[in-house]
């Protein structure tokens, strides 16, 4: 699949009611699991242990979950819990009559779980017993304390459902709601380009045939590895700035910059075409024209 050496088939079933069963969410983001997709493969790791290279500084492994959608359209919160959820970076490949979108979002270190998330407790406290079974709430600091057992724990016993010495429960970060408490900030991912949701911002190709989708191995360690992938996703988005050694943050800097650029640009524009007195128009106009010399700059 995408070109993956066969070392790196993995190919379990993730029951998707796991994540929502298992982490504190809205019922508006349940009703996205439920309706929107089908079902959930973790189909690919990349990991020392599975290819020739070495682990990076920051990416221990990558993973590839296959996401099957009922239509072309998914809510970028179920993607968003998903990869908080899980402590290692991810490429999601959404998957709708046999045509493949991959999606992945820019992580600088290897734990997913930041600092905006509610943490139930501290880390190592027990949180409950039920069942002769221990509970603990596991938070961002403690997965960084003990990154090992707390991330194996956590994927064994969330996703792969296995027996363990203690289960990991995980607080996700709550998504806005309404004052009726459904309300979901929507994005759908349609076409190859960015969107910024909560910490991270994520990137996506155009829906194409399998076949036509590859992830590139090129590096000697996982950390260029992960780049490669990541800028091959990202396209333009991410195209390193010309007769300069880029790094992959300062490129994801730059395309968030020209993201919020063309935000402020197209409110803008609104506000001039709606404008009626002239001079406030010529003052909206040199606004404009300042915003969009800007954002040619980041372009180039």
């Amino acid at each position: 699949m995408f070109g993956l050496p066969k070392t790196t088939e993995f190919n379990k079933k993730i029951p998707k009611q796991k994540f929502y069963e298992k982490l504190d969410i809205t019922p508006a983001l349940k009703r996205v699991f439920v309706e929107q997709i089908k079902a959930i493969y973790w189909t690919n790791k990349i990991a020392a242990s599975t290819v020739n290279l070495a682990v990076g500084k920051s990416v221990t492994e990558l993973e590839v979950f296959k996401i099957e959608l009922t239509s072309q359209s998914l809510d970028l919160s179920a993607l968003q819990l998903v990869d908080k959820a899980i402590p290692y970076h991810i490429i999601f490949a959404l998957c709708y009559n046999d045509r493949y979108q991959l999606v992945s979002s820019y992580k600088s270190n290897n734990t997913s779980l930041d600092k905006d998330c509610p943490k139930a407790s501290t880390g190592g406290e027990v949180a409950r017993s039920a069942g002769g079974v221990t509970e603990f709430v596991v938070n961002s600091n403690s997965l960084e304390q003990t990154p090992s057992r707390a991330k194996n724990e956590f994927v064994n016993t969330l996703l792969l459902n296995r027996d363990c010495s203690s289960s990991v429960t995980l607080s996700a970060c709550k998504q806005a709601t309404s004052p009726q408490g459904e309300a979901l900030e929507k994005h759908t991912i349609i076409n190859r380009g960015s969107l910024k949701k909560g910490s991270n911002t994520f990137f996506s190709t155009s829906w194409l045939p399998e076949p036509e989708l590859q992830l590139p191995l090129n590096g000697l360690d996982l950390d260029s590895v992960y780049e490669a992938i990541l800028r091959y996703i990202a396209g333009d988005e991410l195209k390193a700035k010309e007769g300069t050694h880029e790094s992959l943050q300062q490129s994801v800097e730059r395309a968030e910059q020209r993201q919020k650029l063309q935000k402020q640009i197209e409110k803008l524009q609104k506000k001039v075409n709606r404008e009626v007195q002239f001079s406030i128009q010529v003052e909206l106009n040199a606004q404009l024209k300042k915003l969009k010399c800007e954002l040619e700059k980041l372009m180039t």
